[in-house]
């Protein structure tokens, strides 16, 4: 008797914890998919519910300062399936005088090798009503994809009339999802431009590598010869990097964060996606005099005894080759070199309570590597039709690219693990001091200064 109550009971209680594992499981299945389908995009200070197929997971959060920061500063567009094979990042109608006819430039990313590309018709809008579709549409696979799965993809779109209507979307076989991307007009009018200023774009940034310092000395640096404006794409920075970008904004520096939100389809794009950063960059940048193609630990450096800026070796150039081409110079070349981060510190005492790698490691490989391989560069957004991630690719007709002797400039490029740096032979090194010419202007900084005051807090 006692043995049946025992095997009763041990029944019994197998079926509760059951229950109990399969109630956990079917809550954790359906928070999972709760979360997955339904996420929040903030747009011009609204928090909207939007289909999670239309962007990827952003890391950000919903509250506080860095919500605030997110709603004042960063923009609208970002990544949102439009086929099956191509998302769209953002749009824009180019009518600049040197091309042909104009067009809206739609920034996309898909499966290179997809054979519904050529399928894929503009379709144009001025409601959520009426829709027209292009006279023409085309596209092309941006270069520099490394053979990788999903690249960035220009679509050409012509419309009827040569006037830009409000939106654009792409079709496939007729079927048109209501995923709508804005079109921006241009600003490049000399008079209405942004005379003699110069932005900066950085690839887009990710992983959870607390990078505020020496993101600090990276701005503090760019400042001081010349950069007015800074462009970030955040493809998942880390919270604190996020609230020390709050505070630079806070302090008045010029800072754009630019949602980079990639669905797992397109993070097999090579760098998450650089080329297509690069391009948008470009477009959105047309009413700045000069645009700055830089990762973060890349410096380009006059080599001068005397402080310049960037404006001022480039204006050089052209007043001093002015008659002797038939071409204007749409894009400046600048060699590099690999400091060794491996390499003993100099200077240390003389930098305050920072430790600013671009003061302290001034030993370098002895190798200037050539043009376009490994180098950076600077452009005239107007005169652009393509960049690349060492040079521009494609300029419109007339324009060319300039290569900035190594002797006048040189991208000092800041990284541990070099094959030269790894063997440590300090004597084979070339000692370079040309950027402590900035140190007085770096340490005094308002980027150098907030981060002072942002480690405190």
């Amino acid at each position: 008797m006692n043995h049946r109550i025992s095997v009763t009971w041990k029944l019994f209680l197998a079926v509760v914890f059951t229950g109990v594992a399969i109630i956990f499981l079917l809550h954790d299945k359906i928070s999972h998919t709760l979360t997955k389908n339904v996420r929040y995009w903030t747009q011009a200070g609204h928090t909207i519910p939007v289909s999670n197929n239309l962007s990827g997971q952003s890391c950000l959060t919903s509250t506080g300062i860095l919500d605030s920061f997110i709603r004042a500063h960063s923009n609208i567009d970002n990544w949102r399936r439009v086929t099956t094979d191509v998302y769209v990042y953002s749009a824009y109608w180019d009518d600049r005088d040197r091309l042909e006819r104009p067009s809206v430039v739609v920034i996309a990313a898909g499966f290179r090798k997809s054979k519904n590309l050529s399928s894929i018709e503009c379709v144009f809008s001025n409601d959520t009503n009426s829709k027209e579709s292009a006279a023409n549409t085309t596209f092309e696979i941006m270069k520099e994809h490394h053979h990788k799965y999903a690249s960035g993809i220009f679509f050409y779109c012509q419309p009827l009339f040569d006037k830009p209507s409000l939106y654009v979307t792409l079709k496939l076989k007729d079927i048109v999802d209501n995923i709508w991307i804005p079109i921006r007009k241009l600003t490049y009018d000399t008079k209405a431009s942004v005379t003699n200023t110069t932005a900066l774009c950085v690839r887009p940034i990710y992983g959870n590598l607390n990078i505020s310092q020496s993101l600090a000395e990276f701005i503090a640096y760019y400042q001081a010869i010349g950069v007015s404006h800074f462009s970030f794409y955040n493809a998942g920075i880390a919270n604190a990097t996020l609230l020390f970008l709050t505070q630079l904004r806070k302090n008045g520096i010029s800072i754009t964060l630019n949602s980079w939100d990639l669905t797992e389809d397109l993070r097999s794009m090579w760098a998450m996606g650089q080329m297509a950063a690069i391009q948008d960059c470009i477009y959105r940048h047309m009413n700045y005099d000069l645009l700055v193609i830089v990762d973060l630990d890349e410096f380009i450096v006059p080599q001068k005894k005397y402080k310049t800026t960037l404006q001022k070796i480039v204006q050089d150039v052209d007043k001093r080759l002015a008659n002797k081409s038939n071409f204007l110079w749409g894009s400046y070349v600048f060699r590099q070199t690999f400091f060794c981060v491996e390499y003993p510190s100099v200077n240390v005492n003389k930098n305050g309570n920072f430790n600013l790698i671009t003061q302290t490691k001034l030993l370098h490989e002895n190798k200037i590597w050539p043009y376009c391989d490994r180098s950076k560069y600077i452009l005239r957004p107007q005169m652009v039709k393509m960049g690349g991630i060492h040079c521009v690719l494609k300029h419109l007709p007339g324009f060319k690219m300039y290569l900035f002797p190594s002797r006048s400039a040189l991208v000092h490029h800041y990284r541990e693990g070099i094959r030269f740096c790894k063997n440590k032979n300090v004597s084979l090194a070339v000692s370079n001091r040309a950027v402590l010419t900035y140190r007085q202007e770096i340490l005094n900084s308002k980027a150098l200064q907030t981060w002072i005051k942002f480690i405190k807090s």
